[in-house]
């Protein structure tokens, strides 16, 4: 006869209520983003606690449909791969605490332009969207654990994006 004991490494189940249906998500070390499902192109946040569920911090509108998403711990930033009338984009939303706090504002810029010394102390105060282009449409996405670089996988090669 065999005996069996329950040894799974699940102790327990939450249920997080979202506004729309989920089409992507994924963890930070004390958030979860969920991205819809939906035509309506948004976040939501939520801060996952120690001891019981998640409550909403807030939520953001994406450029179009998120197609691939990753969190980085060490950078706190989240990037996505999101598709909009057939064009694939990358973008980094830094900053994206602001948003959950209240602050309504919101600064788009793209790697390689020079930021004003003036913007870049408005930047710690709202949310960032950092535009990355790329030659060849991005397939994948990963952040360095250790340094907050970005690792995207295009056709053929290996984009980094080193976080300053």
């Amino acid at each position: 006869m065999v005996q069996l004991y329950n040894l799974h490494p699940f102790g327990s189940q939450r249920v997080v209520p979202c506004k729309q249906e989920p089409g992507r998500f994924c963890c930070g070390r004390d958030v979860l983003f969920v991205a819809s499902a939906a035509a309506s192109c948004r976040v939501e946040v939520f801060a996952v606690r120690d001891r019981g569920g998640c409550e909403p911090l807030g939520s953001f509108a994406t450029l179009g449909r998120v197609l691939r998403m990753a969190h980085s711990q060490a950078g706190d930033y989240l990037v996505t791969i999101e598709e909009k009338s057939k064009a694939t984009f990358l973008r980094a939303y830094m900053n994206w605490r602001c948003m959950s706090a209240g602050s309504a504002r919101v600064c788009v810029w793209m790697v390689g332009h020079k930021m004003e010394e003036s913007s870049s102390e408005a930047l710690k105060e709202q949310m960032s969207v950092v535009e990355m282009p790329l030659s060849d449409p991005p397939l994948c996405i990963s952040c360095c654990p250790v340094s907050g670089d970005l690792l995207v996988g295009c056709k053929n090669k290996l984009v980094m994006f080193c976080l300053k």
